[in-house]
């Protein structure tokens, strides 16, 4: 078997992102962190490639970047946060019960539900839909992403304006690290979380393509790291929590950097491949798309799910694995109802928007997906 051959097409490398964040928050295993880790690297990927591809050459692309995103992120958030709302009230949970105190807080408590912007930055109790962190730091980025490629683009690998950017992803990474290593808990904040959106945009910009032998080489070492550490008794809870929780278990984070930065190559390797088939194109364009429905529909699956399952973790398992499978086609359902017709407007939208003289897009295909 050629190598090649083992490298994922994108939407299906992120479909299974999108699984491994369902399986940390249905046994006690810590990986979902890597794959929100390496969504924001193909974040970074597909943004700098959208930017050229789709709002360079309309006028005002900027504010036409954050309209945009607008109707990709909210229309469907809005859904999974009602859909979050019905599923406690159905099953007696107290998810919604949180009562913020004070001005300040009550402001910060509403403004993030309803505009996403600081919900990362909110107590874990005052979360209503706990994934919906990383969409936080997802929406920063999109902020700073157009300033980003711009730098990019006019300033060379060495100027002081990419060392700047470079400066505040090394000091944003440190802090985060320093956090994680005081036990303090994970940050909120963009800037902690830049040099991992940095790898996309410098992939993009610089056409880099990782080998074969490279990508398939990170996920081996990675996958034996992960399965190492579970299998030796002295460092399992810095990746399994529950009983096995001990002195490593505050670490898992910097784990999943480690397992991030090694998968890298692979997540960068897959951007580029493309399906033969037609059919598998458009099968794999839908399932990349679907992965923002799989990430924010998952836990009132689970929700649900865990009000009619019991018994032993083993005896859950054939359950939990029916409610992985009703999650997709409550995603396509969603997907179909809600976010095609949304596209179809944003393609609209900058159909009236172009140019008259724009220059033909130099980057490929598809719509890039939020964690």
């Amino acid at each position: 078997m050629k190598l090649t051959h083992l490298i994922a097409p994108p939407g299906l490398f992120r479909i299974i992102l999108a699984y491994l964040v369902f399986i940390n928050h249905t046994f006690p295993l810590h990986v979902g962190s890597v794959s929100v880790y390496l969504f924001f690297m193909l974040s970074g990927y597909w943004v700098y490639a959208m930017w050229f591809k789709e709002y360079a050459i309309t006028n005002q692309p900027y504010w036409n970047f954050l309209t945009g995103r607008f109707w990709r992120v909210y229309p469907i958030y809005y859904t999974a946060l009602g859909l979050s709302f019905l599923a406690t009230r159905f099953v007696g949970a107290h998810d919604f019960d949180f009562r913020p105190t004070g001005a300040l807080v009550a402001f910060h408590y509403y403004f993030s539900h309803v505009f996403i912007y600081g919900y990362s930055a909110l107590p874990r109790l005052a979360q209503i839909m706990p994934p919906v962190w990383s969409l936080d730091i997802e929406m920063q980025f999109y902020v700073a992403a157009p300033l980003l490629i711009l730098v990019w683009n006019r300033y060379g690998a060495w100027s002081v304006p990419r060392l700047l950017v470079y400066a505040v992803g090394i000091v944003g990474l440190a802090i985060y690290v320093d956090l994680i290593w005081h036990k303090v808990g994970f940050s909120g904040y963009m800037p902690n979380y830049l040099l991992f959106f940095l790898v996309g945009v410098q992939t993009a910009h610089s056409g880099w393509w990782p080998s074969e032998r490279l990508a398939i080489g990170g996920c081996l070492l990675a996958a034996s790291l992960m399965v190492g550490s579970m299998i030796v008794p002295a460092t399992r809870s810095l990746l399994v929590e529950g009983k096995f929780a001990g002195p490593l278990t505050p670490y898992f984070q910097l784990a999943s950097i480690v397992m991030a930065v090694l998968v890298a190559p692979y997540a960068m390797a897959t951007v580029r491949k493309q399906p033969e088939s037609a059919w598998f194109r458009r099968l794999d364009r839908d399932l990349g798309n679907m992965t923002y429905e799989v990430y924010l529909f998952h836990e009132t699956a689970l929700l649900i799910g865990w009000h009619y399952i019991s018994g032993t973790r083993l005896q859950q398992i054939p359950w939990l694995f029916l409610v992985a499978v009703a999650v997709m086609p409550m995603a396509w359902v969603f997907y179909q109802l809600i976010d095609l017709p949304m596209e179809r407007r944003r393609k609209a939208f900058l159909r009236s928007r172009q140019l008259a003289a724009a220059a033909p897009p130099t980057f490929p295909r598809s719509e890039p997906v939020a964690p």
